[in-house]
Parts: structure tokens; C-alpha cells; sequence
């Protein structure tokens, strides 16, 4: 196949894997988005890697095996990293801190698989019972969408229900055990985001 195709057959071997998992077909989704990111390393492109390594991790997640989805995760959680913060001087820099262009549509995207990253590596987490580390990637999932994102008003509810409930889950067990409850968190919400309402 040309080079300049790799992208294309990046996201074709994607969407295969998605439509194998929801069919069910695990052993072919794995295959496919595992083919996926074996051709995203080689042109080593990071937002290509993040949507790989994503499908993966919902793959293991499907089949129980929380500790591999996990990793792949926390994968594609640098690569979207990486490929959010290409265009700018200081990687270091806070996210939120950063003055991105959003009303690129392809930074926009970027942006969404950031977000997405954050909470696949908070569902493993909570999965893992780390509920303290859950929070925190559910909340900066949150943050982000709200900052960069605030027209996407679905995805920042269903983070904020996320961050809801795993608060909720992370208290019955810390009083279960005998743990000191999570500290009270309130997360802060951008100005152009306080018309959102909380569920």
C-alpha cells in the first residue's frame, strides 16, 4: 500500500475492530485493532496510536481483563497527550493552561480523544478498584470537555455522571473498610460551561 494510505488503513482496521466487538467477536477485534496499531507505530502517528490503543482497551475491558486495558489506556492516554500538545512550544505546560485553537476541527477531535483516554483509564481504574486515581481522570476528563469542548454538552454530562458515581461507589467502600472517605472535590467548571446543568 502507498504511505500516504496509512492513515486510512489505520482507521479502516479500527472501524473493523469496532464492528467485531459489538457483534461480539472478540478474538477478530482484538486482531484487528491490535493490526491497527502495529501500522499506526510505523508512521508513528499519535493521534492514530490513541484510537488504537483505545479499541484495544475496550477489547480487554469487554473480556474482564481489566489490568491489560488499563495499560492500553494509560497509551493511549500519552498519545493523545502528545498529539494535543504537537503544535506547541512547552509540552510541560498544564493542558489547561495551554491556548489551543478549538475551532480547528481536526484539534476539536483531538481534543475529544483526550477526553475519551481520560475516562477509559478511569473506568479501568475504577474496574481496578483505585478509585482515588479513577476521580482524578474522570474529573480531568471533565475539565478538558468543559474547557475546549463546551458545545459537546453530551459528553460532559456523562463524564460528570461518571465522576458522580464512581464518588458514590469509592465512599460505600471506603466505609466498608474502614477507610478515611475521599477528600470532598469540587470540580471547577469553565465560564463557558456554566449553563450545563449537573445530572
Amino acid at each position: 500500500y502507498l504511505p500516504n494510505m496509512t492513515s486510512l488503513r489505520v482507521v479502516t482496521l479500527n472501524n473493523a475492530s469496532s464492528c467485531h466487538r459489538r457483534l461480539g467477536d472478540m478474538n477478530r477485534a482484538l486482531s484487528y485493532a491490535q493490526d491497527a496499531l502495529a501500522v499506526g507505530l510505523k508512521g508513528n502517528n499519535d493521534d492514530s496510536l490513541a484510537c488504537s490503543h483505545l479499541n484495544i482497551c475496550c477489547v480487554h475491558s469487554q473480556n474482564g481483563d481489566h489490568e491489560s486495558a488499563l495499560r492500553h489506556a494509560m497509551d493511549a492516554l500519552a498519545a493523545a497527550n502528545n498529539a494535543v500538545r504537537s503544535n506547541n512550544a512547552d509540552s510541560t505546560e498544564s493542558l489547561l493552561n495551554l491556548k489551543l485553537d478549538v475551532n480547528d476541527p481536526r484539534r476539536k477531535q483531538k481534543l475529544a480523544t483526550l477526553c475519551i483516554a481520560y475516562h477509559n483509564t478511569g473506568v479501568e481504574l475504577e474496574h481496578l478498584k483505585r478509585y482515588e486515581e479513577c476521580l482524578e481522570k474522570y474529573e480531568k476528563a471533565l475539565q478538558i470537555s468543559e474547557m475546549f469542548l463546551p458545545e459537546n454538552r453530551e459528553m460532559a454530562a456523562s463524564f460528570r455522571q461518571s465522576y458522580k458515581a464512581a464518588k458514590m461507589i469509592a465512599a460505600e467502600h471506603n466505609m466498608a473498610h474502614g477507610r478515611p472517605q475521599i477528600p470532598e472535590k469540587t470540580v471547577k467548571r469553565s465560564k463557558s460551561s456554566q449553563s450545563v446543568r449537573e445530572n
